[in-house]
């Protein structure tokens, strides 16, 4: 009878913690993941900064009137997603746009209403330093998640770096040119044209390369995608996140061999990318990954990559930036409910195309990441109030200390006075 009591109990355990799980995804016993309940135990980026430390849980009502329009990307993106969900509890307009790079240019010009936009951080500097926008009058709010490099090839190519990529397209230059590689790209109005054409100047491979032919001109993710799934592409890139909904799509009945940064120097990255993120990138998040290269169905035959479930990867942020006669205090208050609302922010982007591969989004409204500025990104004056606000900045040498001296955050260096730095208790 023991015996018996003991088993009911085990899976009266197992039925509630299912059920909490299921029903109450965010606020359980059992839950892991990161919400404002249970965000006090959690332990960011050192072992003596706390959460609970800050008083982050703030929503503060909009008397105003005013609703700015915000870019977007493309309908149905995970950032169109996200201005939806903002503009739930937030006065703003939503507007999707074909290019989140073409969002800074539409944000620079006077001639137009925009006030605020989304953009990869790689767009932010990229436009910066070609002088398509002022840094001074297009700043800073905050980010969201990042965005990974990918690319994505053809199953039937089992190649697993960009040497073995290269090798490839050695070989392909010796036949004729209908034999070449097809490389699809999205067209310069987009954070992945760029960041593309970029990855492969690494590797000294252009639109004059012989063995792969560049088609740089897709005017949608939806197109680009496709032409993958009619093969009159052999590869793609896109730096994208696996809520994607047209690689989802096409996840459904196909397979994909994907390439992070493998066979890229570290260092030629980081040289050309100096504001991205290394990233450990799980391969199941997108693709169905088998155990046993016998498999017929498995995407490749490779010994390695059959079993292989992560590669090695990087990401930019997918930030929100505003002109800076935006008014401080729309600002102020877009960050305090932006903050204040993270746990039911968190939870419905998660939700958005999850699939049973998990396939929730990296660095998620992560507090810390989402105010983390270098020093040559500039602080709209509202945002730059609520991290003071909020004592993620602040100017008290005597009472806090910096989080990681590796990184050279804005924070960390003299702006307005010698002890502005990072807010972290002792």
């Amino acid at each position: 009878m023991r015996i018996i009591y003991i088993l009911l109990i085990v899976i009266f355990y197992f039925l509630v913690k299912d059920l909490l799980i299921k029903n109450f995804t965010y606020n359980n016993l059992f839950s892991n993941i990161e919400n404002y309940d249970n965000l006090s135990q959690t332990i960011f980026l050192s072992n003596y900064s706390k959460y609970n430390k800050y008083p982050i849980k703030k929503i503060t009502n909009f008397d105003e009137t005013f609703k700015p329009i915000i870019l977007t990307d493309y309908k149905f993106s995970e950032t169109s997603k996200l201005g939806f969900e903002l503009s739930k509890f937030l006065p703003m307009e939503v507007e999707h746009s074909l290019g989140m790079y073409k969002n800074l240019k539409k944000l620079q010009s006077e001639d137009n209403s925009y006030q605020m936009a989304f953009c990869s951080e790689n767009d932010y500097y990229r436009a910066i330093e070609n002088k398509e926008i002022d840094k001074d009058n297009i700043r800073f709010i905050c980010s969201f998640f990042r965005m990974e490099f990918l690319l994505i090839l053809n199953a039937k190519y089992k190649i697993s770096s960009y040497t073995e990529l290269l090798n490839l397209i050695s070989e392909r230059s010796q036949t004729p040119e209908s034999n070449y590689l097809k490389l699809g790209l999205l067209n310069n109005k987009n954070s992945s044209h760029y960041d593309g054409i970029e990855i492969f100047k690494l590797l000294k491979i252009t639109d004059k390369t012989k063995g792969i032919i560049i088609n740089s001109n897709y005017k949608s993710m939806r197109d680009l995608i496709y032409s993958l799934d009619k093969e009159e592409e052999d590869m793609i890139f896109i730096t994208t996140t696996n809520k994607n909904p047209f690689l989802i799509d096409f996840l459904k009945t196909n397979f994909i061999n994907i390439i992070g940064t493998e066979g890229i120097k570290d260092f030629l990255i980081k040289a050309k990318f100096p504001h991205i993120f290394n990233e450990k990138l799980d391969i199941s998040k997108y693709n169905r990954i088998v155990e046993e290269n016998e498999n017929l169905f498995s995407y490749n035959s490779s010994e390695v990559l059959g079993k292989k479930k992560t590669v090695n990867s990087v990401s930019t942020r997918l930030i929100l930036v505003a002109k800076k006669t935006l008014p401080d205090e729309y600002v102020l208050k877009l960050l305090r409910n932006i903050y204040g609302n993270i746990n039911e922010l968190k939870k419905n982007m998660n939700d958005y195309f999850l699939s049973k591969r998990n396939n929730v989004l990296t660095k998620l409204l992560d507090p810390y990441e989402m105010f983390f500025a270098k020093s040559d990104i500039l602080y709209h004056n509202g945002a730059r109030k609520f991290y003071e606000e909020v004592k993620f900045i602040t100017y008290d040498s005597n009472q806090v200390k910096s989080y990681d001296n590796i990184i050279q955050s804005k924070l960390l260096n003299e702006t307005k006075g010698p002890y502005e730095i990072l807010s972290v208790s002792k």
